[in-house]
């Protein structure tokens, strides 16, 4: 699945849209629920862009560097 949406170029944002349809591509042969194939890649872009993006967004607009004296 992952082989098949990483090899099609996509804006980040949207990459939710393409993991989802491919995963629910390849899993209907399967007859998994949709629902649960969508909601299982969801969570994944929040665990893996969402939460980072948030993170790091917080410390870059907090830090204070030091200034040399």
């Amino acid at each position: 699945m992952y082989f098949i949406a990483s090899i099609i170029p996509i804006l980040s944002l949207f990459d939710v849209l393409l993991k989802s349809a491919v995963a629910v591509f390849i899993f209907s042969f399967f007859e998994i629920d949709e629902l649960k194939i969508i909601c299982i890649s969801l969570l994944m872009w929040i665990f893996n862009f969402v939460f980072p993006a948030v993170l790091g967004s917080y410390f870059v607009l907090t830090f204070k560097p030091k200034l040399a004296t």
